[in-house]
């Protein structure tokens, strides 16, 4: 079981969430993302890479489905939050550790999925370039990329807790994935809160699944 030994491989990096992480609550619900479910009824369980997997709502849900998750993110109070989540008294295969998106080292096509969840917006133009690539190349032939990103029809709300986060035209994510086969794509407002600091407020988000067709 993985989930009592993990890796650090950047003690010191801080994400962008790092100020409400450290409220010490669980920062998203349980439930997981949309698109994540929707992919995971299109596959046999198989290996996923969930990156930047913040406290681990889509890992919980995929590991519970029989999948065996990696999952990283830059946060160590992230990781130190998606411990607790995963925490169980059954075997998890999950190996989960600090890590930058920019830099990290991932195996080729070593995935049958990857799940980048509110990982694109925290990135600038430089460093969602080198994880794009990066992502895709860990991802087999034939696997689903599955992603949700803020767009920009909505500002982001005032006192929302984060750094500079990076609002992409809404037809962005489909200029990623040129070439790709378009499973399901949606766009769409959520509402949302991180109390205790900050209070009810709405994004606007684009939600998808690829298939990498070479």
């Amino acid at each position: 079981m993985f989930l009592n030994c993990p890796e650090t491989h950047t003690p010191s990096a801080a994400g962008q969430y790092d100020r409400l992480y450290a409220t010490g609550e669980l920062l998203w619900p349980a439930r997981p993302g949309r698109m994540v479910r929707q992919a995971m009824a299109l596959r046999d369980p198989g290996r996923v890479l969930d990156a930047g997997c913040g406290d681990g709502k889509n890992a919980l849900f995929l590991s519970d489905e029989g999948w065996t998750v990696d999952g990283f993110d830059i946060s160590q109070l992230a990781i130190t939050a998606c411990h607790r989540r995963l925490a169980s008294p059954h075997d998890r295969p999950c190996r989960i550790w600090v890590d930058d998106c920019r830099t990290a080292k991932l195996a080729r096509e070593g995935y049958d999925m990857v799940v980048a969840y509110g990982l694109y917006h925290c990135l600038d133009d430089a460093g969602l370039a080198a994880t794009h690539q990066t992502l895709i190349d860990a991802l087999k032939s034939g696997g689903l990329f599955v992603c949700a990103t803020f767009n920009d029809r909505l500002p982001l709300p005032p006192n929302h807790g984060t750094n500079d986060l990076y609002l992409r035209p809404h037809d962005h994510v489909e200029s990623l994935f040129g070439g790709w086969l378009n499973v399901a794509i949606e766009k769409g407002v959520i509402e949302e809160d991180h109390r205790p600091l900050v209070g009810w407020h709405r994004h606007s988000l684009t939600w998808a699944i690829y298939e990498k067709t070479s």
